[in-house]
């Protein structure tokens, strides 16, 4: 109800706070291997991606 009263700004910025604490203060756990083999980790998915070497890249 207090959240209502401001304006959303106000808002906005609570709840980047809010958000900056949790990932400051959040440890992330080791993916589950079942999670792994599915790809159904985000974070692993990424970087997966992002590593994977491209076919048309020559290799040096």
């Amino acid at each position: 109800e207090a959240l209502l009263s401001k304006g959303l700004s106000t808002v906005y910025q609570i709840f980047k706070e809010l958000l900056d604490d949790i990932a400051l203060n959040a440890k992330r756990s080791m993916p589950s291997n079942r999670d792994r083999v599915e790809l159904k980790d985000l974070p692993l998915l990424i970087w997966q991606i992002a590593n994977h070497p491209r076919p048309d890249r020559k290799i040096a």
